[in-house]
């Protein structure tokens, strides 16, 4: 298993496409597995649009630094 202080962002890309949309943001590894399991078993839809994600590839990648990490979890909710 996977440690990283900063924690772990779940992107998707789509078919044919290199670039990653993020979906979620999370402070496990585990956590991020968990949630990317979720997504593989039911089908996604864009936050902003609602419209149902078709055939995406999910990726958890690594937050690499704290710029970073501020910009994603500034928006945070709770």
């Amino acid at each position: 298993m996977e440690t990283n202080k900063y924690g772990y962002k779940l992107c998707y890309s789509l078919h044919k496409s290199n670039k990653k949309h993020l979906y979620i943001v999370t402070n496990t590894y585990g956590l991020a597995e968990f949630e990317m399991n979720l997504c593989l078993n039911q089908p996604e839809q864009v936050k902003q649009s609602n419209k149902t994600i078709r055939g995406p590839t999910w990726h958890i990648i690594p937050i690499k630094n704290k710029k970073e990490y501020k910009k994603l979890w500034k928006g945070c909710p709770f």
